[in-house]
């Protein structure tokens, strides 16, 4: 019997209510203070807004990216047709005995090579020479698909 007082006595020592100081000092790990609650807040309300404004940039960054990517392949379109053109032109001039003038590469590091059927074949670096040699075997190359 005096075993069941005891238990009975320890339940009811854990069941009365403790004290205002005791649950302070028994929770204070687990209490978050007002005042750090609104830094807190107040942090990840500046996370969020800063993460939202970043995200918008790269957003705009994109649309900027495609809408160059659309630009650049509309010139590369415009350019192969302009290339195309002068190749025919070139081709006349050549036919009706016309000397055309000696005209460098547009860049001093690569020109393209091109055929009126398939667009640009190949980029290499050449001299103003070995250009000048590859407009003349293009002009050939066009005089001969033409017969």
């Amino acid at each position: 019997m005096a075993i069941k007082k005891a238990t009975s006595e320890s339940r009811e020592s854990s069941e009365q209510p403790e004290s205002a100081s005791d649950r302070l000092a028994g929770h204070a790990g687990n209490v978050t203070h007002p005042r750090r609650a609104a830094q807190n807040r107040a942090a990840q309300r500046t996370f969020r807004n800063r993460r939202k404004a970043y995200i918008k940039e790269l957003e705009q960054k994109v649309q900027e990216i495609d809408r160059t990517r659309d630009l650049m392949d509309a010139v590369r379109v415009e350019n192969q047709e302009i290339w195309r053109r002068f190749q025919i032109l070139e081709t006349l001039a050549s036919r009706n005995g016309v000397q055309l003038p000696v005209f460098p590469p547009l860049t001093s590091l690569a020109a393209t090579t091109m055929t009126a059927a398939d667009g640009i074949t190949s980029i290499s670096v050449v001299t103003g020479n070995e250009y000048n040699e590859m407009m003349m075997m293009n002009a050939h190359h066009l005089l001969s698909s033409d017969d």
